[in-house]
């Protein structure tokens, strides 16, 4: 798939979130980006260093894991919008 059109597909699917679910992304994706500068040099890390940091990456995901989840639930408790009658 071309970039150009990547591109498209993934800003179409970008618009529906709220500002929270799209603010929850971002901050996924910079931890992302900071993970892999700490990583950078694996020969001079030691494995309790690495035990740490998979700790810190499980833990981030299961917080993210449980606020999508409590999310979900919250979107499922309410109830339906009301349909308009125009047509």
């Amino acid at each position: 798939m071309p970039l150009k059109k990547e591109l498209a597909a993934a800003r179409v699917a970008w618009a529906p979130l709220t500002l929270y679910q799209k603010f929850e992304h971002l901050v996924i994706l910079v931890l992302t980006g900071l993970i892999v500068l700490i990583i950078l040099d694996l020969s001079s890390t030691d494995a309790l260093q690495l035990f740490a940091l998979a700790a810190a990456i499980l833990a981030l995901g299961g917080v993210y894991w449980l606020v999508r989840d409590q999310d979900r639930r919250h979107h499922a408790a309410l109830p339906p919008a009301p349909k308009s009658s125009a047509q």
